[in-house]
């Protein structure tokens, strides 16, 4: 696998010398966070955010903002921008739009972006958070590949098609939420998100996660995937070697490739779905991983084993039988909120506000949690 992925590291490379002599941007403006942006006019009243040089050769990818200041630190992309009269919407981040920008780090991507195109922020080697909108549809090749720092993703259920390697070589990924809603604080409205449950449905939006999207990130170790992934390609999680934990959301079995899990992590399955997934195929070589997820209490899915139990008051999350593990509370951008060991058998943790969060096991899986009130 090692060789392959050389391969498309050279690949990537290729693929920034190409296009020469374009003309890649329209007009530029002052982003709220102080930024210089690009922009490529798409439609009537669309824009694509773009890199500025226009004539350029070599073999870097810093030639993208040859004689231009490159965004830095932390960015907000504005939903509308003006120009000559006109109020443009800021419907996708364009090929290579940030590509080799080292010091951005953190994006913000207004809730008008449907997409992010092939290499759009690949090799930002400092940027270590984003925030994608429940308008994004496609996340293209080699969007964030080799975005070292990244330390955590969350996908919005909204995403039907992650493109091959999108996420590849993201060595500081530690987890990954494929398909769930944003939190609060991220959506248009500010209104809180439904609590997601497994449900006894199946698949609903035939969305795709693509050949090796997430190959290389070493120390990745835990991952949800949404009900509506039906295709995992091939290799998606090769190289992964710190994954210890998969929940698939989905009780019907999602089509998968040749050798997506190389590190043999626990699958956690809805209840009652371990004869299906045992039937499929592809999912045979796995079964020895399956671990069925039974019974919910607010929003959260419990395992038929000895895990935790856990339950909700108010603001609080409770977590009993524990038995002297370390549990860790996190948000859904993978970030510890607090840490505490059980030394009484049960533990208390109190939440900011209303939402999704996560509750992680010292050595076990990983619960996700809704707090409603």
């Amino acid at each position: 696998m090692k060789g392959k992925a050389y391969i498309f590291i050279v690949l990537l490379m290729a693929a920034l010398t190409s296009s020469a002599g374009e003309i890649h941007y329209s007009f530029s403006a002052v982003a709220p966070t102080g930024q210089t942006l690009y922009y490529r006019i798409t439609g009537s009243r669309t824009v694509a955010v773009t890199y500025p040089n226009q004539d350029y050769s070599g073999s870097s990818s810093h030639v993208y903002y040859d004689g231009y200041t490159k965004p830095t630190g932390d960015l907000i992309i504005p939903a509308m921008v003006d120009y000559e009269g006109v109020t443009y919407s800021v419907t996708s981040i364009g090929e290579k739009a940030f590509t080799g920008c080292n010091d951005l780090t953190y994006v913000d991507i207004p809730y008008t972006v449907s997409e992010i195109e092939k290499y759009g922020f690949a090799v930002c080697v400092r940027l270590s958070a984003v925030t994608l909108p429940n308008s994004l549809e496609t996340i293209g090749r080699n969007a964030f590949a080799e975005c070292v720092h990244l330390s955590s993703i969350t996908i919005p259920a909204t995403v039907s098609n992650i493109e091959t390697y999108a996420f590849a070589w993201c060595e500081g990924m530690t987890m990954a939420i494929i398909g769930e809603p944003l939190t609060a604080s991220t959506l248009k409205e500010g209104g809180t998100p439904a609590p997601r449950h497994i449900s006894k449905g199946g698949n609903t939006n035939n969305a795709v996660i693509g050949d090796y999207a997430f190959t290389g990130c070493k120390n990745l170790t835990s991952v949800f995937v949404g009900q509506n992934f039906t295709t995992l390609g091939a290799h998606v999680f090769d190289d992964c070697d710190a994954l210890a934990s998969i929940t698939m959301e989905s009780p019907v079995p999602p089509t998968i490739g040749d050798e997506v899990f190389t590190s043999n992590p626990e699958i956690f399955i809805p209840c009652n779905s371990k004869r299906a997934y045992r039937s499929a195929s592809s999912w045979r070589i796995y079964e020895p991983l399956l671990k069925e997820m039974c019974g919910e209490v607010n929003g959260i899915s419990t395992l038929r084993t000895s895990t935790p139990h856990i339950t909700t008051e108010g603001r609080q999350i409770v977590v009993n039988g524990g038995n002297g593990a370390s549990i860790s509370l996190l948000d859904t951008s993978g970030h510890v909120l607090d840490t505490r060991t059980d030394s009484h058998n049960t533990i208390h943790f109190t939440v900011p506000a209303r939402g999704i969060y996560l509750i992680r096991i010292d050595g076990g899986a990983t619960h996700k949690v809704s707090v409603t009130q």
